[in-house]
């Protein structure tokens, strides 16, 4: 990603890329901050957005990933997504945990 990064600076989808490779490392503050930048770039597509939203929503920061989700989307994609982050979040499920889910 560091190379990518060199040949195109500030590529919303390679920054994109990075902020899911952290999720998946289990560093959601990281994946959150590449995908925060990724998202401000220009071009920045829905998929980047939604890939931030993703992230939010699965730390429980389901108002932001709402917000996120209701501009980019249709208001039934922003509902489903919540319904989802919400599944994911129940009573005894953590961010550590849901990569074992």
């Amino acid at each position: 990603y560091a190379r990518a990064l060199e040949l195109s600076p500030g590529n919303p989808k390679v920054l994109s890329n990075i902020g899911l490779s952290l999720a998946l490392d289990n560093r959601p503050d990281e994946a959150e901050a590449a995908l925060r930048e990724a998202a401000g770039q220009p071009g920045a597509d829905i998929r980047v957005k939604q890939n931030l939203s993703l992230v939010l929503g699965v730390q429980g920061k389901l108002e932001e990933a709402k917000a996120l989700d209701q501009a980019q989307t249709t208001a039934s994609m922003a509902s489903d997504n919540q319904t989802y982050f919400k599944a994911l979040l129940t009573p005894g499920r953590s961010w550590e945990r849901l990569r074992g889910a």
